[in-house]
């Protein structure tokens, strides 16, 4: 095996070591989604079918979402534990993106050295290791995914590719909607492409043309519900208003290129500004038409903010595998060539500071931020101790903790689709966490069949309370389970 072989794979299984280091810290996960993926795959389990009738979840709702990601994890359910399962599988995929942009790189560089240093980069990416690291997370399979796609749509013509990528199409498909940005980026690369007056291959646009026909049909047909139901608002995942700054907000420069890392920002926006005004080249034309797609549909409000960073710092790393390819090409014609392993390693001390630090910054403050032991024990006590029927309160970022451990009905969580009046519940929950009127409180309580408020130390610290404003003894059993506080309602309103 060559020496950039065994650095290729040292790297990747560097990737993934780190990642379960962080990931093994606590059994438990960072973000509230987490416990929502991790009952699907227990379901399909269990079943052999996705949780789509949820009685628990805003007290009984139907679900609208792709179930490709909990098959594949719940696969390896079937021969380890499900913790283990859901904490080394997307550790492994999301390591992945190693060896898929080093093959990428390898394509269009032919260039070991080069190949392998990107690789590296792509393995500390510090947006992607927020979203990924103790995270059961889909970008960990749809990141992947995209990188397979391009791959194979690089050289679509060669014999088998077009199979494959058909093949890994028909999966992201049933992943995430997200392949429809990538569709759209093919659109751009043509226009881009017709514009630089370059020939188009037969066979990208046939597969192009077959990509966008099949996909449109496909999501009309999934998601015709809801766009019934919410209209145009289902692009937006029915989010309320409330929350669409935190899921669809605008980022600054400065953060853009910390989450992105400065070395692959920088030289990815000169690589644009390259070859939009002077060079030619196809393959830099695909992954700027990502680059592009992406910055509109952010722009628009369209995807999310931290899909739309890792999108691309992927492709700016990519980008930035070109700047270095031509960098180490001045390089070996000057007498600078003396100097060439001094100037790697000035990169990699660069990218050292700038990338692999943030990324473990982000690592560390996931696990931190990890589910605490006294809210499972607490959310457990409730399973012990209250009806089947009970309703509990939280907040809508605990939504899919409360129901996952305590097995009991939820006011709401941060799953939207298909739920009608949203404002006015998330309006509701507000009101209840905040208002200093007992009477109120009361009105609400009885309306959603509230009998516990779970408040949790992010429930306080995002509503800024010590305690319930409205709450007296009368009306209130103040239980503390294990440092965490819960009220038993024990009145009820009747309005009429």
């Amino acid at each position: 095996m060559r020496k950039s072989t065994y650095l290729l794979f040292a790297i990747f299984l560097l990737a993934i070591v780190i990642r379960l280091y962080f990931a093994f810290q606590t059994p438990y996960f960072t973000n509230n989604d987490s416990y929502f993926h991790i009952r699907q795959i227990e379901h399909i389990h269990d079943t052999g079918f996705p949780l789509y009738n949820d009685d628990l979840s805003y007290g009984g709702r139907k679900y609208l979402f792709l179930p490709m990601f909990h098959y594949f994890l719940a696969f390896f359910t079937l021969f380890m534990p499900i913790l283990f399962a859901v904490k080394i599988v997307p550790a492994i995929l999301a390591a992945s993106t190693v060896l898929l942009v080093y093959l990428i790189v390898r394509k269009f560089t032919k260039k070991e050295e080069v190949a392998v240093l990107t690789a590296f980069i792509s393995a500390f990416i510090p947006i992607f290791f927020k979203e990924t690291i103790n995270v059961i997370s889909l970008y960990s399979l749809a990141i992947p995914l995209t990188l397979l796609l391009l791959y194979f749509f690089m050289d679509i013509s060669s014999k088998g590719n077009a199979m494959l990528y058909v093949l890994v199409f028909i999966i992201f498909l049933f992943t995430k909607p997200t392949i429809m940005l990538i569709i759209t980026s093919f659109i751009i690369y043509f226009i881009i492409i017709k514009i630089e007056n370059l020939s188009l291959d037969k066979a990208e646009i046939e597969i192009v043309i077959f990509s966008l026909i099949f996909s449109l049909w496909f999501y009309l047909l999934i998601y015709k519900n809801a766009f019934y139901n919410h209209g145009y608002a289902f692009l937006w995942h029915n989010v309320p208003i409330k929350y669409f700054t935190d899921y669809f907000q605008q980022v600054s420069i400065l953060q853009a290129i910390y989450q992105i890392g400065i070395i692959p920002f920088l030289c990815g926006i000169y690589i644009i500004s390259s070859f939009t005004l002077k060079k030619k080249d196809k393959i830099m034309y695909l992954f700027i038409s990502v680059v592009i797609t992406t910055t509109i549909l952010m722009w628009f409000k369209l995807i999310e903010l931290n899909l739309a960073l890792i999108y691309l710092s992927f492709f700016l790393v990519m980008l930035f595998a070109k700047f270095l390819d031509i960098l180490l090409e001045y390089i070996s014609q000057t007498k600078l060539n003396n100097y060439y392993n001094y100037i790697i390693g000035v990169i990699l001390i660069i990218l050292l500071f700038t990338s692999v630090i943030p990324s473990f910054k982000f690592a560390d403050t996931n696990i931190k931020d990890a589910t605490k032991q006294d809210e499972v024990n607490t959310l457990l006590m409730l399973f012990a101790t209250s009806l089947q029927d009970t309703t509990i309160l939280g907040s809508v970022d605990d939504g899919h903790l409360i129901t996952y451990f305590s097995n009991r009905k939820t006011v709401a969580d941060d799953n939207f689709l298909l739920i009608d009046n949203i404002n006015e519940r998330i309006n509701d929950i507000d009101e209840i966490f905040t208002t200093y009127s007992k009477i109120k409180a009361s009105e609400l309580l009885d309306k959603y069949s509230i009998d516990y408020i779970f408040l949790s130390d992010n429930t306080k610290k995002q509503y800024g309370l010590s305690d319930l404003r409205f709450i007296d003894e009368k009306c209130f059993d103040s239980i503390n389970y294990y440092n965490v506080t819960v009220y038993k309602n024990k009145c009820k309103v009747t309005i009429g």
